[in-house]
């Protein structure tokens, strides 16, 4: 753990190097990675850390940094010393072994079972990566504040081969409570029903007007994007302003930090729930004065504004929104090639979809390249799911990567325009 003493010391140290106000960030960072293939697996630990200390001076700020999380270290550094090695452990050894052990165990027997239900793969690969990251944020105005946060995620490639016909499915999962993930990943991480699907002949996608079914995978990607373009529009309040103006109604709520668990982001700040999205043209303005939602991957980086938690809730619910299309289409997985925020066009590749007849799946379609205003498509959502589900999502800023999860159900759009190859009088 970070040590909770004698950082005042520092401050005082600053001062005397001619500092106005400083500001400090340190952190610790437990990883472990578990590598899988078709007959092996292996497993790597790794623990890293350190400060930064910014100094806001006459001639401009001043960074410092260390690799090294301790006060008495940092001063030593900071006056020119050389600075002797901390004694310190956060677990023992053992401890440590052990518990990547069980987890190296439990995940391993896991992908067996997985990889025994498919006969036909070819090739494999999956990595897990765990992490758990105890900071601190310290400034000379006597604030002094500890957070930690957390998230496992699992990334997975199956190649399958039937005849001439190859596919790859990969797969994606994470969550940032890790313990109901490990439990998840007790069960299957690829469906025999995904894979039969995957490795059929798809038909033609149809084109023009159709109801479409978005799976919470894609919804997910969708709000994520959309958020970020709330962000990009809230650099003042006039162009927020037009921005939303500009929105169509929203049928559903964006909420973050919306599981209520007391903690901080990186400057310090209570972490609270935040009505991002209140459904109709609400929208809040997401930029930096925003408290609780300063994030940063490590030490080294400096501080963004970025969700942490957001979950999407639909004001129109349901069970089984696939049940109320008596014809259309089901889209299970999409791939964001390029959105703009200033422009709001989004590109996307729609990977894995299947035509719907009566409120039942039926055959897949081909790949469709899709470009559409995301707001547009945001405005079409009328019905959603009763149950969500939590996706692992990477937000990149800058040269930063910030683990998000997203919660989303299911979303169905009463009738948008598909460019599909083929008319949809071909299906019904």
């Amino acid at each position: 753990m970070l040590n909770p003493k004698g950082w005042d010391k520092v401050f005082e140290v600053a001062k005397t190097l001619g500092a106005d106000s400083c500001e400090l960030y340190g952190d610790l960072r437990s990883q472990n990675h578990i590598y899988f293939e078709l007959k092996h697996s292996r497993a790597r630990h790794f623990e890293t850390g350190g400060l930064q200390l910014v100094l806001q001076t006459a001639s401009g700020p001043k960074t410092f940094l260390s690799s090294i999380p301790e006060p008495e270290h940092f001063i030593s550094m900071l006056l020119g010393k050389e600075p002797s090695l901390p004694q310190y452990l956060s677990q023992s050894a053992e401890s440590k072994s052990s518990l990547g052990f069980e987890k190296h165990r439990l995940l391993d027997s896991s992908c067996r079972r997985t990889l025994l239900e498919h006969p036909e793969l070819k090739s494999f690969f999956a990595n897990y990566t765990e992490e758990t990251k105890h900071f601190l944020f310290a400034n000379d105005q006597g604030i002094l504040e500890f957070g930690s946060e957390t998230f496992a995620s699992l990334n997975s490639s199956f190649q399958f081969a039937q005849g001439t016909n190859h596919k790859t499915i990969t797969v994606q999962k994470g969550r940032t409570d890790i313990p109901s993930f490990l439990s998840e990943l007790e069960d299957l991480w690829l469906s025999k029903h995904r894979v039969t699907k995957a490795l059929q002949k798809p038909w033609p996608a149809p084109q023009g007007p159709l109801p479409v079914l978005w799976s919470s995978s894609v919804v997910a990607k969708l709000m994520l994007c959309f958020i970020r373009q709330l962000e990009f529009h809230s650099s003042n309040s006039e162009k927020h302003s037009l921005f939303v103006e500009s929105l169509p109604h929203f049928s559903f709520q964006i909420i973050d930090n919306w599981k209520q668990e007391k903690s901080v982001d990186v400057e310090g700040r209570s972490r609270e729930p935040q009505v991002l999205v209140a459904g109709g043209k609400s929208c809040l303005s997401f930029g930096p004065h925003l408290l609780g939602h300063a994030r940063r991957q490590t030490h080294r980086h400096f501080p963004v504004t970025a969700p942490w938690e957001p979950a999407v809730l639909g004001i129109e619910r349901i069970e089984n929104p696939v049940s109320q299309m008596d014809k259309g289409l089901a889209i299970y997985e999409a791939e964001i090639l390029d959105f703009n925020p200033a422009s709001s066009q989004i590109v996307f590749r729609i990977q894995e979809a299947a035509l719907v007849h009566q409120g039942q799946e039926g055959d897949w379609i081909e790949p469709v390249m899709f470009s559409i205003s995301l707001p547009q498509l945001l405005g079409s959502f009328r019905l959603f799911s009763e149950a969500s589900q939590p996706h692992p999502l990477i937000l990149q800023k800058g040269n930063q990567k910030l683990f998000v999860e997203v919660t989303a159900p299911s979303a169905l759009s009463s009738e948008m325009e598909f460019p599909g190859t083929v008319p949809f009088s071909h299906y019904w």
